[in-house]
């Protein structure tokens, strides 16, 4: 455990065990959409897909631990919440819609969290910037 971090409560250890073998939802499975600029911040910075969804995808677990609104209220950052905003666009969709339908999904058997399989997200548009 990081320094300074608590250990997760019983409630929020029953929710982490649940959502296990839930995926890694990408709006593209094509290898060089990652690379892609999809968006810029309001201090110029380009953004890349691969950022927009590891945000997309550290919010999804956030919210389903502490409850919905739960990353936008305490964890993110001004820049973050713009990629926040990116990412719904390319989502098609904000982040309570998204966290029901993703709680929904089938869970997979894999055995490293990092490398967990990518599913391409229903209604994604990655042509939008």
């Amino acid at each position: 455990m990081p320094l300074g971090a608590t250990a997760p409560t019983a409630e929020q250890q029953r929710i982490l065990e649940s959502l296990v073998g839930l995926p890694f939802v990408v709006c593209s499975l094509h290898p060089a959409w990652k690379h892609k600029i999809v968006g810029e911040m309001s201090n110029g910075t380009k953004v890349r897909a691969e950022f927009v969804q590891e945000l997309f995808n550290a919010a999804l677990v956030v919210d389903a631990i502490d409850g919905s609104g739960a990353y936008r209220r305490n964890m993110a950052s001004p820049e973050q919440l713009e990629v926040l905003a990116m990412a719904e666009r390319l989502y098609g969709c904000n982040l309570s819609i998204a966290l029901t339908r993703w709680l929904a999904m089938e869970r997979l058997e894999y055995f490293d969290f990092a490398n967990r399989p990518e599913v391409v997200w229903s209604g994604a548009v990655p042509h939008v910037n």
